[in-house]
């Protein structure tokens, strides 16, 4: 294994690390996580080894994994359009025009006719016929957009790529959830199980989110220790990372 203490990628790791440990997700918020993950992208990782590798994706994970503990607390607080945001609403999409006109940025919020209309300054069903335009998705939502890097990046273990998609999912069922339970937004939430029994609490407990901090503290805890060349491994990495010539030396 190569030498990690002079590694200048593994003090910046180490350090973003240390400022990303206290955070918790009621201070988060998206743009937060996107600068986050701008920092740490923004790290150098020319020539590094697998080892620098691998602390660089086990901290993307670690983002990832605030990620969806801002997005499980806005669910649970039914927090519909910030939890929507981080899990499916495009960061970025732009319209485009079959007449020519150049494309542009769509609202984050809104709808596409009503865009196209004020773009046009016509009705909106009348820019629709007109300018005939259509969306394309240029950049994800956020917790799609991390899945997919980590994915991408070969080098976390499958059960640990599975767990992200389950609980993007479990956020997703919770949202279906309180709007089934015509749940308007935290207060009403609040009001309504003050009102409801207990058993009826219980269920609606059930289908919170409810998520920990465990993994993200377990993969600091692995982190840190690969750094620091007490530990060789970490189970949230794939086997062939460990089957990797480079990592036998």
């Amino acid at each position: 294994m190569n030498d990690l203490s002079n590694s200048p990628l593994i003090a910046d790791l180490l350090h973003f690390n240390d400022r990303i440990d206290p955070l918790l997700p009621i201070d988060l918020s998206e743009p937060d996580l996107l600068s986050l993950l701008q920092i740490l992208h923004d790290m150098d990782r020319s020539d590094c080894g697998p080892e620098e590798e691998a602390c660089f994706w086990l901290t993307a994970a670690r983002i990832a994994e605030l990620a969806i503990l801002c997005a499980g607390n806005y669910a649970d607080c039914a927090e519909f359009a910030l939890a929507g945001d981080l899990l499916a609403n495009p960061l970025r999409i732009d319209i485009h025009f079959n007449d020519g006109r150049e494309p542009t940025s769509k609202w984050r919020h809104g709808r596409f006719s009503d865009q196209v209309g004020q773009t046009l300054h016509l009705a909106p069903r009348e820019a629709m016929k007109t300018a005939r335009a259509y969306p394309r998705v240029d950049r994800s939502a956020l917790l799609p957009e991390l899945q997919q890097q980590l994915a991408d990046a070969g080098m976390l273990s499958e059960d640990y790529l599975e767990s992200i998609d389950r609980r993007m999912k479990t956020i997703a069922e919770t949202l279906c959830f309180m709007a089934a339970w015509q749940i308007r937004d935290g207060q009403d939430l609040c009001r309504r199980l003050q009102t409801v029994r207990e058993p009826e609490k219980s269920f609606v407990e059930s289908a919170l989110c409810r998520f920990q901090t465990g993994i993200f503290n377990r993969l600091g805890a692995d982190l840190r220790r690969m750094a620091t060349r007490q530990q060789r491994w970490s189970g949230f990495l794939a086997m062939d990372f460990f089957c990797s010539p480079l990592c036998q030396n």
